[in-house]
């Protein structure tokens, strides 16, 4: 059963997967992150994981260069 689902999910996200709007929305993430948690004098650290991860996921699609070709960064 799990099987059929991570099939028809793949297919949908291969669909629908936009790389570039992925990208933006990451960047605008981090930015705003940025601006509203680190710019303070005062930090809690959750804040800083936050921003962190949108920084990671910047860096993860980067480096996956999605062409389309291996589904959504995966390797096929």
């Amino acid at each position: 059963m799990s099987f059929i689902y991570s099939k028809s999910f793949k297919n949908a996200a291969e669909r629908y997967f936009n790389p570039s709007s992925c990208l933006y929305h990451y960047l605008h993430m981090a930015q705003e992150n940025y601006k509203a948690y680190l710019k303070k004098e005062f930090v809690r650290l959750k804040k800083v994981f936050v921003c962190i991860r949108s920084f990671t996921c910047l860096r993860m699609d980067n480096a996956h260069k999605y062409n389309g070709t291996n589904g959504i960064g995966y390797n096929s």
